[in-house]
């Protein structure tokens, strides 16, 4: 059995108007007509649809029992298993039904023949929805997923996946542009058809979702849940853009004051303001270039000691950063020395996350120093060498020769002259060769 119910105003009461039986099962979903109120279409357990005119309704007295009684146009067996949901198209020419039987099917209300059959889905389709301004059909499954459907032949164009569990129910809302959808995971989901994304997903409810609404000019959403609350949500993309498009501007400003920083050399305020835009490797690359400029070199410990509390932790956590990576520890480890030698332990204790700070700087400064020292004991091995390779002053030599060893020098003259003409003879053949 349904029943149709009249609201009175007078004293925001409900009164039945009219009643209409024939189903031999509950009634598990209903729909009116959308362009005029002239019928109302019923869908059951015992597998059939039934459609109700409702054109010479009026309004009766307040007792029960003067309630017209609906005639049936038709009734149609529709599917094999319950039926589920009903809805009418925006014209008031197609009806849709969706079944456990897990299929949905489209009909003409004129007459009640089939159309076709929208096959697809794995599990019960506990939804089905006309869009308001495409040719066509938006179902939600068992299977956990929410099929667009074409109403020309019956093909599945779009699938939207992302829930957990069954899809209990789908709305088309912002003028068809997005769809809504939610499910037994507790979740509300909203849609972008074009792109099949998830524009966001609404978790407020603690059980399943059953009912989903959205307003008419498209600023709220209506669900409610198996969680007896009834969650009211406001569009707020406009606002969030508008906010973006605001925190954009102000970083751009915030960039060009910080280029204009770095060319007048004010390091102390360009660094500060570097950290404070969360920007490490800008950080990073300004105490590098003051770390290797001899003009500006005494101004590195000044510009990291007039730092603040906030801007000081927050360049310890880059430093801890930096100081992986063996290409940037050098500044890392000057601007460590620096804090070290400028904060006392006590106030450094202070600073959130100081612990695992430390735990990330002191394996890598222990890396750091090992690479170090086996680099210097290197290059003072190779000095050693060098030293050891010098050859002495040949000049000084053969003057001390000439006037201590007349006779010695004579034949090391001769020698040296030999060793001359032989090594003049080797290059000559060599080159014949």
């Amino acid at each position: 059995m349904i029943r149709v119910w009249s609201l009175d105003n007078s004293d925001d009461s409900f009164r039945c108007v009219a009643m209409g039986c024939g189903h031999t099962h509950s009634v598990g979903a209903v729909a009116f007509s959308r362009h005029k109120t002239s019928f109302i279409v019923s869908g059951s357990k015992d597998c059939t649809i039934k459609l109700w005119s409702i054109k010479s309704l009026k309004k009766q007295s307040t007792e029960v029992e003067s309630c017209i009684r609906l005639p049936v146009k038709y009734t149609q067996f529709a599917h094999d298993k319950d039926i589920n949901s009903l809805d009418v198209s925006p014209n008031d020419k197609l009806i849709v039904s969706g079944s456990q039987d897990s299929t949905a099917k489209l009909w003409k209300v004129d007459g009640g023949s089939l159309i076709g059959t929208l096959r697809g889905h794995r599990r019960a389709v506990w939804c089905a929805k006309f869009s308001p301004v495409d040719q066509c059909v938006a179902t939600g499954s068992g299977d956990g997923t929410v099929k667009l459907w074409a109403i020309s032949d019956c093909s599945c164009v779009k699938t939207f996946e992302g829930h957990t569990s069954s899809v209990l129910k789908v709305a088309f809302i912002t003028r068809g542009m997005q769809l809504a959808s939610s499910g037994g995971d507790g979740l509300v989901k909203v849609w972008n058809i074009r792109t099949t994304e998830c524009a966001t997903t609404l978790d407020e409810h603690t059980d399943k979702v059953w009912s989903i609404a959205g307003s008419t000019d498209g600023s709220l959403l209506i669900s409610g849940g198996a969680d007896s609350v009834i969650c009211f949500w406001k569009d707020i993309t406009k606002k969030v853009q508008d906010e973006e498009v605001a925190k954009q501007q102000q970083l751009l400003l915030k960039e060009q004051e910080l280029s204009n920083l770095l060319q007048d050399q004010d390091y102390v305020k360009a660094v500060a303001m570097a950290i404070n835009l969360d920007q490490p490797m800008r950080v990073y690359k300004i105490l590098t270039d003051m770390l290797d400029s001899d003009s500006i070199e005494g101004q590195f410990s000044s510009t990291i000691t007039s730092l603040t509390s906030n801007e000081t932790e927050m360049l310890l956590r880059y430093i801890n950063r930096w100081n992986t990576n063996g290409k940037l520890s050098r500044t890392a480890q000057a601007a460590l020395s620096i804090i070290i030698k400028q904060h006392p332990p006590s106030e450094l204790m202070k600073y959130s996350d100081i612990n695992l700070t430390v735990q990330g700087l002191l394996p890598y400064t222990e890396r750091h120093f090992q690479r170090l020292s086996k680099l210097h004991q290197l290059s003072t091995f190779v000095e050693y060498t060098a030293e050891c390779m010098r050859l002495p002053n040949v000049t000084s030599l053969v003057t001390t020769l000439e006037k201590r060893y007349p006779h010695t020098y004579y034949y090391v003259l001769t020698s040296v002259a030999n060793m001359s003409v032989i090594s003049s003879g080797v290059r000559a053949k060599t080159w014949q060769s």
